[in-house]
């Protein structure tokens, strides 16, 4: 059971949070890793066009600032995102609920 089903049984804030991090921690490491492997393409492309040896000296920090920046930009964008959440639960009260009538058609 994930902490977002915990949340949606229990309403403690303890589990939204861990769920929010989580979810947070997902996309920064999934945007970083986009950004670096974007930045490694760039890369090798702008060595085709401009025919110069690859890799250049300065790649690997390069790819590391698009690494730490993206993901400091999903993650923080994630976190941001997910706080409507809070408060809000989505499992239907039994109480009240009446079933309709189902039609058959017969042909």
């Amino acid at each position: 059971m994930d902490n977002w089903m915990r949340y949606q049984l229990t309403g403690d804030e303890r589990y939204i949070q861990a769920f929010r991090r989580q979810k947070a921690l997902k996309a920064a490491l999934m945007g970083g890793s986009l950004g670096a492997i974007g930045c490694v393409s760039a890369s090798i492309m702008a060595s085709q066009v401009m025919a110069k040896d690859w890799p250049p000296p300065t790649l690997p920090k390069r790819c590391g600032a698009f690494l730490l920046g993206f993901g400091a930009i999903s993650g923080i964008y994630s976190w941001i995102q997910t706080r409507h959440l809070v408060g809000e639960l989505t499992l239907p009260q039994m109480e009240g609920i009446e079933e309709k009538p189902t039609s058959h058609r017969t042909i």
